[in-house]
């Protein structure tokens, strides 16, 4: 993401939390919080060390999606994906800044877009959502909200079924997964950053639009697992070995998401490229 807003000729400050990796990336601004645990992250020690233009846009991406010790999911899920992002508005509100981007999850709504949650992880973001609007409907916010979905592309090495099937076929290896029946829509990470840095221009150019809007970034492929698969096999002449039904669908998964027409697409976005042009250039590349 910084990267790319560098190479579209941004200035970038990167506000980071002491977990974080940092990269020593050009024209940026790499500020580490202090080691302090993540509630106690405060934004105005910050705003001692670097003045921001009042044009500045703020685009918030930490959350925590996994937590490894059941008995801490609660409290690292309300202090990563909400607790953190209060602070992130209560700076910009004490010190006059408007502009924000937030990057949501399909999983965080039911299947006709209302915002509800599968998971602690999508409640905990919608949480931070609803908060979101609050400021943008009492304290003039411009809030812009990205609902991402499925995401893929070079460099992922989260263990998705994109990438199990991209090794799967130089070593031969069993697939197990479930049934297939959910429906995924896939999106390469490259047209996500475009919708990103689209949205930005977007802020500066019209500066007045709606204080709230909604987003979505989808690869507007839908089909169930099976059928990507199927499309899969077609595009690259291949024949996977996977164990359908091997493993149960979680209670929370999702089957039918949100899938809203093309009025809730940025103006100006659409992924660059046709599904299988992605799959085949993903899948061929080394």
């Amino acid at each position: 993401m910084v990267q790319n807003l560098i190479n579209n000729d941004f200035d970038v400050i990167k506000l980071n939390r002491k977990t974080s990796t940092t990269f020593d990336f050009k024209k940026s601004t790499l500020i580490s919080s202090s080691k302090k645990k993540i509630s106690n992250f405060n934004l105005n020690n910050l705003y001692k060390k670097i003045s921001f233009k009042k044009s500045v846009v703020f685009v918030h991406l930490a959350a925590v999606s996994k937590v490894e010790d059941e008995s801490q999911v609660l409290k690292k899920f309300i202090n990563s994906n909400f607790l953190l992002g209060l602070d992130l508005l209560h700076f910009m509100k004490s010190n006059n800044y408007k502009n924000l981007i937030i990057s949501e999850s399909f999983w965080q709504f039911n299947s006709i877009g209302e915002l509800k949650g599968n998971s602690l992880y999508a409640i905990s973001k919608s949480y931070f959502s609803t908060m979101a609007n609050y400021y943008a409907d009492y304290h003039k916010f411009v809030v812009k909200a990205l609902v991402l979905y499925d995401t893929f592309g070079n460099y992922d090495n989260r263990p998705k079924i994109l990438n199990e099937l991209k090794r799967s076929i130089k070593n031969n290896l069993e697939i197990k997964t479930t049934a297939g029946k959910q429906i995924i829509d896939f999106v390469h990470i490259e047209d996500v950053l475009s919708a990103f840095t689209i949205l930005l221009d977007s802020i500066y150019k019209y500066p007045k639009n709606k204080r709230f809007e909604r987003y979505v970034v989808r690869g507007l492929k839908p089909l169930s697992l099976n059928n990507h698969i199927k499309l899969i096999e077609k595009i690259m002449k291949v024949s996977f070995n996977i164990k359908w039904g091997a493993i149960k669908y979680s209670k929370n998964q999702i089957f039918n998401p949100w899938l809203p027409n093309k009025k809730y697409l940025i103006p100006g976005w659409s992924p660059r490229y046709k599904y299988e042009h992605r799959i085949k250039s993903f899948f061929n590349d080394e």
